[in-house]
């Protein structure tokens, strides 16, 4: 099992001559099998927040652990090098690549990884693509599809890199409420029966109401609603 714990984690950015607090003292923990929603207003922290999860950033204080791996404990590039192993990025614009089908576009999130085999990627490939609905799609290229049939390939993409922790950053940003509907679905059915950890950063509490927790980022503190 997973797990991820932020303990008394401080973010500064010096602006102006001034040390500007983003994060102040933040501290939760997130296990495999959760669906997470972490709300707030824009410039809240929200997106520094997901930036300290995945070693993009560093912190200023405190610590990140990860099955137990402390970010105090190694430099930046080692905990971003292992993060990004972990980690599978579902972005609000899919950021799909136009010119490859939908199949390419999943495939080369696994080809991206060190040390995998070709072949295996490629069964791997469709068999994630029937996975989220959409194996008689995967010869289409991303203009051909709905928004939610295009941020369905983005989940496939994160899902075929054997993720353990699926970061969503606002998902359902440019969908309708129906579509919306179907990708939370399909995180949910991720985090529950799939048994991974999924954090979505979303401002829409309607989605937020479908997570089985709720971290709320307020003037760079935090307020975890169970």
């Amino acid at each position: 099992m997973l797990t991820l714990e932020l303990q008394g984690v401080d973010k500064r950015y010096h602006k102006d001559g001034k040390d500007v607090v983003v994060l102040d003292d933040v501290s939760f923990s997130a296990k495999s099998g959760e669906l997470v929603a972490i709300v707030g207003e824009s410039g809240a922290g929200k997106t520094t927040l997901t930036k300290l999860i995945t070693g993009i950033d560093t912190i200023d204080g405190g610590e990140i652990v990860v099955n137990g791996k402390s970010s105090r404990a190694v430099t930046l590039a080692e905990f971003r090098s292992y993060m990004s192993t972990l980690v599978g990025y579902i972005s609000q614009d899919y950021q799909l690549l136009p010119y490859m089908s939908v199949y390419d576009n999943v495939l080369i999130g696994r080809l991206l990884m060190p040390g995998i085999d070709e072949a295996g990627s490629r069964a791997k490939a469709e068999r994630t693509l029937e996975l989220v609905g959409l194996g008689d799609r995967t010869s289409y290229f991303p203009s051909e599809l709905s928004g939610g049939q295009q941020q369905r390939v983005a989940v496939a993409r994160a899902l075929v890199r054997d993720a353990e922790i699926i970061l969503a950053d606002e998902p359902t940003g440019n969908l309708d409420w129906p579509k919306a509907q179907q990708v939370i679905d399909l995180l949910s059915e991720v985090a529950h029966t799939m048994d991974r950890l999924v954090l979505i950063v979303t401002h829409d509490q309607r989605i937020a109401s479908r997570a089985d927790r709720v971290v709320r980022v307020d003037q760079g503190r935090l307020r975890v609603d169970e």
